[in-house]
Parts: C-alpha cells; structure tokens; sequence
C-alpha cells in the first residue's frame, strides 16, 4: 500500500478526487482518505505535525506499507509556477541531509528540497523552501527502504510572486495540473515497492523457517534486510544466527544496520 503525505487539504483534493479515495472512519483525529492501493493523509502544517501523522500511519499499518510519497506546494526562486520537481537531496539547517534515490527513470526536474520553519522569500539556494519533507521523510525512513521514500513538490512561489499571494483556489489547480506527472511517478515508485516485496519474502523466508517471530517482528526483520540488502551486497543467512532468539536477530540486524550510513554526508 501506498502512503501520500499533504500538509494542507487543498493540496490533497485533487489527490482525492484523481483517484477516488474515501474518507476513512478510524483515523484517531487524522483527516485519512483511501482506496484499495493507496492512503493520503493531511498531515497539517509545519515538520511536527508531519512527524506525528507520518509516525501515526506507520505504527497504524505497518506492514501493509509499500512505499511513502510526501507531496505538497513549495518554493524556489526562479523556477516556473507549476513546475512539478522530485526531490534528490532533501535537508534541514544543522540535519544531515537525506539522498532520496532512483531505481527508475526519472523524467522530471530534480532538485534539493529544504525544510525550514516559516516562509522563504529570498530563496537563497538552488533549491526548493517548503516545512514538512525533512522530517516526513525522516520518519520513514525508520521503516522503508530509501528507493521507497520520496518527496513531489510543484512550484507554487518564487520571486516574482511571493508565498503569501497564493490563494486557496491556486494550490489546488497546481496540484490538479500535474496530476498526470504524479500518477505516472507514483506507478514507477510501485513497481519498484512490488520487486522489493518479492526480495523481502525471499530474503526474510529462512529467517521465517527456523526462527519463530510475532507479526511486528517480522515487519521489523523485513524493513531491515531491505535496508542492508541496499546499503551492502553480502548475504545474511538465518544459519549465522543459530540459537539466538528473534529479539537477538532484530537487535544484531539493526546493530549491522547503524553501522552502515543511511546518509550521504
């Protein structure tokens, strides 16, 4: 299942509409629209409320969860109005940065998305201004393979026509316009989530044979070895592991995983 992220419902609308997602009835407060392949949920405003919703999804469904999107409105000093950008560095002041990365053909403009606190005006950087990726993605990254996690953004503010001018009808169309953009990355960034499934079960089957798990731990042995099997071509076989419980495996795996750098410096 695929999560989309937006701050703002106007952002999301077209979202909802396109691809005729339903409110759903037990979202603990959370504004969750779904259909049978995808959740959006409005995160609101500011990194905060976007850790909180995006950590909500993943400890809620877990599991199910194929690949995370976060998609919204943002900033960039020169760049046309409405251009749809991915984004391939994504960075907060004093954070280490994020390097989303690509396993298919990238037809769009990349650039590096940088979250900040409040309105950007002067756009200081070749980049993107906007509040929630950072830490969006920073959240999702606990549970899903690097490949999985991405961040959309079209260019609502630049500066020839501030942020503060934009008016609630605008951010709706410019999501609406770039719907086609948006569908096409979200079917590549599945196809992608389908083949690592299939590298999860595979890898994850032996550890499944011999050692007994509860449904979280087997959820958490999964996303880990995605996770190194992106990071580092050796094999990890259940055999090395004899005579360990499953909280050994989990916490010797996470161990091996630390140790390796989720971040390009």
């Amino acid at each position: 299942m695929l999560i989309i992220s937006c701050a703002l419902y106007l952002e999301a609308k077209p979202l909802i509409e396109h691809f005729n997602l339903k409110p759903s009835l037990n979202a603990k407060g959370y504004k969750i629209f779904k259909n049978d392949s995808l959740k959006l949920i409005i995160t609101g405003v500011g990194p905060t409320n976007a850790a909180s919703a995006i950590g909500y999804v993943f400890g809620r469904y877990q599991d199910k969860i194929s690949s995370f999107v976060n998609i919204g409105i943002a900033g960039h000093k020169d760049l046309e109005i409405g251009t749809l950008v991915l984004a391939d560095k994504i960075s907060q002041k004093g954070r280490k940065s994020f390097y989303p990365q690509f396993s298919f053909e990238c037809k769009n403009i990349t650039k590096e998305v940088i979250s900040i606190d409040e309105d950007e005006n002067t756009y200081p950087e070749d980049a993107l201004y906007e509040m929630e990726s950072f830490s969006s993605y920073e959240v999702a990254a606990k549970f899903l393979p690097l490949e999985l996690i991405h961040s959309l953004k079209i260019v609502s503010d630049n500066k020839g026509k501030e942020a503060g001018t934009i008016d609630e009808k605008e951010v709706s169309s410019l999501i609406e316009k770039n719907l086609s953009g948006i569908e096409y990355i979200l079917f590549e960034i599945e196809k992608i989530a389908v083949n690592f499934s299939n590298l999860q079960n595979k890898d994850a089957s032996s550890f499944f044979d011999n050692f007994h798990f509860t449904a979280t731990e087997r959820y958490q042995l999964k996303m880990i070895l995605s996770k190194l099997k992106t990071l580092s071509p050796d094999e990890i076989k259940a055999e090395q592991f004899k005579g360990k419980s499953s909280q050994e495996i989990i916490s010797k795996l996470k161990e091996k995983l630390l140790s390796k750098p989720l971040n390009t410096p």
